[in-house]
């Protein structure tokens, strides 16, 4: 036990004593394959049918995802789902959430009062942490960092992630790591405010078993009496459609347990990529070329690490084919990059080529060039044509990929990490009184998706080469960034 644990530690006086002396003597064993027994025999509360299938769910499935609007008795169920795991199943349990308000006054208050309601359970009380004995108990705490659960393995281990839509993807990696056994658990929930992030792929990726519940299931909303103190209420629903509209996407997180088609700020809308997606699904070379018809390629380039190189081949405003590597030597990635270039070459044409020029990728242009193949360096940090308007070259590329979206011009290869990468990118307006369109910052989408979107970049600046850029400013300039007129 931790000094800090020691320190936070609850005084129960003669209650806990009392339990310490009977530790061992209770068998619960006989629910282990009985959640929702456990609860009513023992802890004497009562689910409701949401709540329900919400435990046989985790009974039933090593990873499990719940989707729900706001009061629907989550942390009230996990809590007392984390409490069975510990004496039926004679396992370990971790309560871990965004903020230490979430762990401390959420996860464990709904512990503290289940276990103090619950004379015939053994064990410690702690602030933090339900000590039953020296391999079985709960323990609460921020999830700020993933290092906070290195090192957690247990045979039998119930992993909860509470508010896991604002978990780092590096939280759900580091979840993974430590529940590696057959009789491992992660059990994650929260509203589905963003489409997009680990808890969004979790919740729809088919290989999580996933629940979705609606304020209008509640038995509050259905009888319209408060029967769950705590619980939604029908003016609470009503001022809710009130203020922000029945189709708004606060209202269908909230309320409706539905994904959003897009945060309140995203740059596209997924209907519009649906549409795009559609468009090249039926083979729609009827779509007009604009800015011509030689083919482009657009390259952003990674080299190690769960980033990935990516090529797309676009033709005015179709773009036909992601190309995608891993792990490549910049010589590599160049040699592969001037095999597709030849290979698209014809007669009277060659193929442009534009890659990402930051980073890598200034070493790419450079070895490509020497082949005596002409390449355009995209800056996106560099001015925009409009610097009024867009804070810099990015934010004007990234608004022209919205504009060709919303217009439907543009077709794109159907692709769930293109989508995925497309619906995290955000935007504002720039402080500072100048107004301009600004793009969120690719660390803030990394974190958001826990990857790098290589697939949208190689998109966005191949379009921007293509059919999205003013003429150039001076006549053979072959690196895209504005510094003025020549």
């Amino acid at each position: 036990m931790s000094n800090e644990l020691e320190r936070f530690r609850v005084d129960v006086g003669a209650f806990v004593a009392k339990h310490e002396k009977r530790r061992g003597l209770a068998d619960f064993t006989k629910y282990a394959n009985d959640p929702v027994g456990f609860l009513r025999d023992v802890l004497g509360c009562d689910p409701w049918s949401a709540q329900i299938k919400m435990a046989e769910l985790v009974r039933d499935n090593p990873k499990v995802a719940v989707i729900s609007g706001n009061s629907i008795g989550k942390d009230w169920l996990v809590a007392r789902l984390a409490l069975w795991w510990v004496y039926a199943v004679r396992g370990f349990s971790i309560l871990t959430s965004v903020t230490d308000r979430q762990a401390r006054n959420i996860s464990m208050k709904n512990v503290r009062q289940a276990f103090l309601g619950a004379p015939s359970l053994p064990g410690e009380l702690f602030q933090m942490e339900l000590r039953v004995d020296d391999s079985s108990g709960i323990i609460a705490f921020t999830s700020d960092s993933s290092d906070k659960l290195i090192g957690f393995h247990h045979p039998r281990l119930l992993l909860c992630l509470s508010e896991a839509q604002g978990l780092e993807p590096e939280v759900f990696e580091a979840a993974f790591a430590c529940a590696t056994g057959v009789q491992n658990k992660i059990v994650c929930y929260g509203n589905p405010t963003r489409p997009g992030g680990s808890f969004y792929s979790a919740a729809t990726s088919g290989s999580w078993a996933s629940l979705t519940v609606s304020v209008r299931d509640h038995p509050n909303i259905i009888s319209g009496r408060e029967e769950l103190p705590g619980g939604p209420s029908l003016a609470w629903m009503q001022s809710m459609r009130e203020e922000y509209g029945e189709n708004s996407s606060i209202y269908r997180s909230r309320v409706l347990s539905e994904w959003p088609e897009e945060s309140v700020e995203g740059l596209v809308k997924r209907v519009w990529l649906r549409a795009a997606f559609d468009r090249h699904d039926a083979n729609a070379a009827q779509l007009a070329p604009l800015g011509g018809s030689p083919p482009l390629l657009g390259v952003d380039v990674a080299r190690y690490g769960a980033d990935s190189s990516v090529v797309a081949v676009v033709r005015g405003a179709r773009v036909e084919s992601l190309v995608t590597w891993h792990g490549a030597s910049t010589t590599d990635s160049a040699d592969r990059v001037l095999a597709m270039a030849h290979g698209l070459k014809t007669r009277h044409a060659r193929p442009g080529i534009v890659v990402d020029e930051p980073g890598l990728g200034g070493g790419l242009i450079d070895v490509i060039r020497k082949t005596g193949w002409d390449v355009t360096a995209f800056n996106g940090a560099s001015q925009a044509p409009e610097p009024t308007r867009f804070l810099n070259l990015r934010a004007a590329s990234h608004w022209k990929f919205r504009e060709l979206l919303e217009n439907n011009v543009v077709s794109l290869p159907r692709d769930s990490m293109l989508e995925e990468e497309a619906l995290a990118v955000e935007w504002q307006l720039s402080t500072g009184g100048s107004g301009a369109v600004q793009i969120v910052a690719k660390d803030t989408i990394r974190k958001t998706l826990g990857r790098s979107p290589d697939r949208l970049d190689a998109v966005v600046i191949a379009l921007w080469e293509s059919v999205g850029r003013p003429p150039r400013p001076r006549w053979g300039q072959s690196t895209w960034s504005y510094g003025g007129p020549g």
